[in-house]
């Protein structure tokens, strides 16, 4: 449905001197094929200081970090264009495959990569609120438990199999929330926000398909969501996209964790932030906010397996998180 909503014209292209043959749906963006080769095309639905933002980013970590997305300018050297009231940007195709999860080997490379490129971050800062979270974790993950215990009160009165099975569960997740929060107060997670080396660009949306193997190499891509933060936070993000797919194996965890510690190893400081970031319940988090704000039109039936599978593997989950404090 989003894509019907761009404006596929030969004069917004004309703007970037570029021959389209053929627009290819290609998920939330178009694939172009054009005479300057294969080229990303999407709708910028940020204001255009976040866009600036995100090409001042990866301009400056591509001195020392270039396996990133790269924008294609208009005629006249901008990153972006404005047509019919929309703005649009068209970005070079990274050449690859999508990463998967399920391979131990991509996921190495995947670390590799992350750990390059926070490396190459170091240093960035900007004034935009809204792209610079570093320190503001623990009142996030408050306000996450606050909104948790709202839905337990909205689910306790309403009669869906999510709600029960949400509301059987929840002192369990509730649990993990406040012992987060509490560990996170008593760590050194402001201290580390005020030391420029622990801070990074965070990619924040580490999705398989955000992340393009070739070759040997790991590429970046779509850094709508990036963001500026202690680079825990990235890796917090991407230890629970694999533990998805592996049922929180700890040794998965510590193949990432011993790949990126190869080189400008996380302090002890931070394996301590870490699992107190792990510790909260983040994907219960996610689903449920989805499902009683009404943010993802999934079915019914879509929302509950998601949401019993969670179930299904708090064994696992406990398991791990108990693993993962022994290295604290």
């Amino acid at each position: 449905m989003e894509l019907l909503k761009y404006t596929l014209e030969d004069e917004l292209f004309e703007k970037y001197n570029l021959t389209v043959s053929e627009a290819v749906p290609n998920r939330k963006v178009y694939l172009l094929l054009t005479d300057q080769g294969e080229k990303y095309f999407k709708k910028i639905n940020y204001p255009i200081k976040e866009l600036y933002f995100i090409y001042n980013s990866l301009t400056y970590i591509s001195e020392k970090f270039d396996r990133v997305l790269s924008f294609y300018k208009t005629k006249e050297g901008e990153i972006y264009t404005n047509y019919k009231g929309s703005n649009y940007v068209i970005l070079n195709k990274v050449e690859g495959r999508e990463g998967s999860f399920l391979n131990p080997v991509d996921i190495l490379y995947m670390t590799a990569a992350l750990r390059e490129l926070h490396g190459a971050s170091i240093g960035l800062k900007t004034d935009i609120v809204e792209r610079n979270k570093t320190g503001a974790l623990i009142e996030s993950l408050k306000d996450k438990l606050s909104k948790m215990e709202l839905f337990y009160k909205i689910g306790s009165i309403t009669n869906t199999d999510f709600s029960e099975l949400f509301i059987k569960n929840y002192k369990k997740y509730e649990e993990e929330a406040k012992k987060s929060i509490s560990l996170l107060e008593s760590s050194n997670y402001l201290k580390l926000c005020r030391d420029e080396k622990y801070i990074s660009l965070n990619h924040h949306d580490l999705a398989h398909h955000n992340i393009i193997i070739n070759e040997d190499k790991a590429y970046f891509i779509d850094f709508d969501y990036s963001i500026i933060d202690l680079r825990v936070h990235d890796i917090c993000n991407f230890i629970n996209k694999t533990n998805r797919n592996f049922n929180y194996d700890f040794e998965k965890c510590n193949s990432i964790l011993n790949e990126y510690n190869k080189e400008n190893a996380l302090s002890p400081e931070e394996i301590k932030v870490l699992y107190g970031m792990l510790l909260f319940p983040i994907d219960v988090y996610n689903l449920t906010c989805n499902y009683f704000t009404k943010n993802k039109l999934w079915q019914e039936e879509d929302f509950l397996s998601k949401l019993r599978d969670k179930t299904e593997k708090n064994e696992f989950r406990e398991i791990f998180l108990n693993e993962f404090e022994k290295i604290c």
